[in-house]
């Protein structure tokens, strides 16, 4: 609550006006707040006071979720009407499948790798890379997004 629902709502309204200027900030707003939620996330980790950890996750998860918004938004505009319900089902499954089938199985897997040198803290470790990876990923991914959007729009009938 404390950062999932005010990072969702601002990401939407900071993308929403930034893209009156271009379209393509819907792209760059996702990409710098998936970029700036890594610190907080990877430091949330590493603490070893629940405070701080809850406080720099709450920030960090609030800066990840900020791009929910305009993720859609881009979704729902890169395909024609017909298509939108195909593209948002296939965009949720999609996340669903490497976060709740593929994320855990991998983390497990590296924290027990992990183990044998960092004990008690291989998980806290596998988590760190995982979300190391995944975010620099998703924040190229944004960038390679925006970059797409910069090209002039199709102009065959619907």
């Amino acid at each position: 609550m404390a950062g999932g629902v005010p990072g969702t709502v601002l990401g939407g309204m900071i993308s929403d006006r930034m893209a009156v200027l271009d379209r393509r900030w819907r792209a760059w707003v996702c990409m710098i707040t998936v970029g700036l939620s890594l610190p907080f996330m990877a430091a949330c980790l590493l603490v070893d006071q629940v405070f701080w950890a809850l406080t720099l996750y709450a920030i960090g998860y609030g800066l990840m979720v900020a791009a929910q918004g305009p993720s859609v938004s881009m979704i729902q505009t890169a395909v024609k009407p017909a298509e939108r319900a195909t593209a948002t089902a296939f965009s949720s499954l999609s996340a669903t499948f490497l976060g709740y089938a593929i994320g855990p199985v991998i983390v497990g897997i590296i924290g027990d790798m992990l183990a044998p040198t960092y004990g008690a803290l291989s998980f806290n470790y596998s988590v760190l890379l995982m979300i190391t990876f995944s975010l620099i990923f998703g924040s190229i991914g944004y960038l390679w997004v925006a970059k797409a959007f910069g090209k002039p729009q199709c102009t065959a009938p619907a």
